[in-house]
């Protein structure tokens, strides 16, 4: 076995974390050498063609030949860099229940209806048996 097996073995081992999922100490970091630096590149030369993505997308909106849905979405692109997405509003309605209380509930409406069900069953049982002592015919 090699070292670089040895290392692979180390890599597949999990990491031991505490209650909220940080790494304990002492743990190897799963990220020793942080971010990969073509990342940090990648999104640098993105910035340096803003001002030509931009003018590309003021001349498509601007295009009276280009079709309406490309002249719409370039414009949408353009507010939404410009001023932001709008926001969205959201209605909800929030009921805080009290579990305990619902359980609660739910293990007496259990035990009611096992109870019912075995008075039922007695009932049943009761019906079913047949008196079969001897009646007196003395009057």
């Amino acid at each position: 076995m090699t070292s670089s097996d040895d290392e692979e073995i180390e890599i597949l081992q999990p990491a031991t974390r505490d209650a909220k999922g940080r790494l304990l100490p002492g743990q190897r970091s799963i990220n020793p050498k942080g971010r990969p630096p073509i990342i940090r590149d990648l999104k640098e030369a993105a910035k340096a063609h803003t001002r030509q993505a931009l003018n590309t997308l003021v001349s498509v909106m601007n295009d009276s030949e280009a079709p309406q849905a490309s002249r719409i979405t370039a414009a949408v692109a353009l507010l939404d860099r410009g001023w932001g997405k709008p926001q969205q509003n959201i209605e909800a309605k929030i009921e805080a229940t009290d579990m305990a209380k619902t359980a609660a509930t739910v293990l007496l409406d259990l035990s009611r209806r096992a109870r019912e069900s075995k008075l039922q069953d007695l009932k049943d049982k009761e019906a079913a048996i047949i008196d079969v002592t001897p009646q007196s015919s003395i009057q």
